[in-house]
């Protein structure tokens, strides 16, 4: 009944653990790719596919519809202008294509701290997000996004660590039973 109980634990961890890796890609807070350093001041970016409800960094795996939310993590942050545009870069194959702004948020500021810029992005086609702090020197953060690439690479790294914390909690478990005199015995 004990072991019953110890493997309902382990496999919810797991569980729990799988999910909160691959909320940031599969990695820790300080290497979230979705983190923008602004000089000082930190920001964290995501990107929904509206009625998805799915998170994205800077990678989109299909084209259309998309809301990018961007946090101010500090409050001293929250008083100062943010100004930011989205933008569709040159074609790679055509020398006479040029940047175009598809949205601007002019600079204002956000006491809620939250900046959102809803969008739709198409394939074949390049962008880059520019986010600017400040009014005289301003602080710029700009990334290129992709649209219609996969990030297989993070949900396989994701479940290889969820895999690997289970068998050692379950190891653990097993382990800590045979030291009280008990037999585990795993179907």
């Amino acid at each position: 009944m004990r072991l019953g109980k110890a493997m309902t634990i382990a496999f919810m961890l797991m569980c729990a653990t799988t999910q909160a890796v691959s909320a940031h890609g599969g990695k820790s807070p300080e290497f979230d790719e979705c983190i923008i350093k602004l000089g000082r001041f930190t920001m964290h970016y995501s990107a929904y596919k509206p009625a998805v409800g799915t998170q994205y960094c800077w990678t989109f795996p299909r084209p259309g519809a998309a809301i990018m939310v961007f946090d101010l993590l500090e409050s001293a942050a929250r008083n100062i202008p943010l100004d930011v545009r989205l933008f569709e870069l040159p074609k790679e194959d055509d020398p006479d294509s040029a940047t175009r702004t598809l949205a601007h948020l002019r600079p204002r500021v956000y006491p809620s701290g939250t900046v959102l810029l809803e969008t739709n992005l198409e394939a074949g086609r390049r962008y880059m997000v520019q986010v600017s702090m400040g009014a005289e020197k301003p602080t710029v953060f700009k990334t290129e996004l992709s649209v219609g690439e996969s990030n297989m690479l993070g949900y396989l790294v994701s479940g290889f660590v969820g895999l690997i914390l289970a068998s050692l909690a379950i190891g653990f478990l097993i382990i800590r039973y045979r030291s009280r005199g008990q037999t585990a015995f795993i179907a």
